[in-house]
């Protein structure tokens, strides 16, 4: 029950996040992406500390976790990729992550710490749930690939070209 209030609160803090983001046109900036990534990742850090009885306690790593992310995000995108849907959004997400695994396993849990191999294995999977699964990855490669992925990106240009167009 908690956990399922919990993913709710992190839907409404997404929620109002972009409202705000798209309503008041913020503009994108580094400083921007960091505070989102910071708000939108307490939430989820919240979550975790009212799992392990430590709410207080998980909101900093969901922060920290947060800003880890978007300035992975920025620096991917400055240093390997710029475009904006290239390999630095999924690479921060993988990155994003392992932190937050990395911080509720060593840091949220004490005393009794999660073992290294564990938390590798739990923010892996936190990261692509569907990475280990055949079924999936079958399914990926079949009926999801290309069409699906070139439907996607074409969306979403036509999205951001829209959203640019009414500022």
């Amino acid at each position: 029950m908690k956990i399922g209030l919990g993913i709710l609160g992190v839907a409404l803090v997404a929620t109002l996040s972009d409202y705000t983001w798209y309503t008041l046109h913020v503009r994108h900036s580094v400083l921007a992406g960091v505070i989102h990534g910071a708000v939108l990742l307490t939430a989820v850090g919240g979550v975790l500390g009212l799992d392990a009885r430590r709410v207080l306690k998980g909101l900093p790593i969901g922060a920290l976790a947060g800003v880890g992310g978007a300035l992975a995000y920025y620096l991917i995108a400055a240093v390997v990729d710029r475009r904006p849907y290239g390999v630095a959004i999924p690479a921060a997400w993988v990155t994003l992550w392992l932190l937050l695994a990395v911080l509720d396993g060593r840091w949220l849990r004490a005393p009794a710490r999660r073992a290294w191999p564990a938390i590798a294995i739990r923010g892996a999977l936190s990261a692509d749930p569907h990475a280990f699964s055949p079924a999936d990855r079958q399914l990926r490669e079949g009926l999801f690939s290309r069409d699906h992925a070139r439907r996607s990106m074409d969306q979403q240009k036509l999205f951001s070209r829209g959203n640019t167009q009414s500022r």
